[in-house]
């Protein structure tokens, strides 16, 4: 959540600085797909929210200015990426702990040797 918090407090000083909006959202939507992928899906649909909402309404109502289809594809894809997320932390969570021993190739004193050209493996 640390992340999430100074990701949109560094954007919001970027937009107030008067820099133009654009790649600045990227950052942004990674912390909200990374605090969601945490088990955090609430607060990152919330904070998604508000930085979009607040950037609509500046831009629409102190700025003037129409919103177009690039605006709404990224308030769209912020949810998106919380929902995926949450879907990462959710399958995790079911997949349970993984241990590396359950990796590892399981070689026994009569295994042949890696790259052994009888068993075919390295040809």
């Amino acid at each position: 959540m640390a992340v999430l918090g100074a990701t949109l407090a560094v954007s919001l000083a970027y937009h107030l600085a008067g820099y133009p909006a654009g790649p600045t959202n990227l950052p942004v939507l990674v912390a909200i797909y990374s605090a969601a992928a945490a088990g955090r899906l609430l607060p990152a649909l919330l904070a998604s929210g508000a930085f979009f909402g607040v950037g609509f309404a500046y831009r629409s109502l102190v700025e003037g200015e129409t919103l177009g289809v690039e605006a709404f594809s990224a308030a769209a894809l912020a949810p998106t990426l919380a929902l995926l997320g949450d879907a990462t932390s959710r399958r995790r969570a079911a997949r349970g702990p993984t241990s590396t021993a359950t990796l590892q190739p399981k070689i026994t004193p009569d295994s042949p040797p890696l790259g052994d050209a009888s068993t075919g493996a390295g040809s």
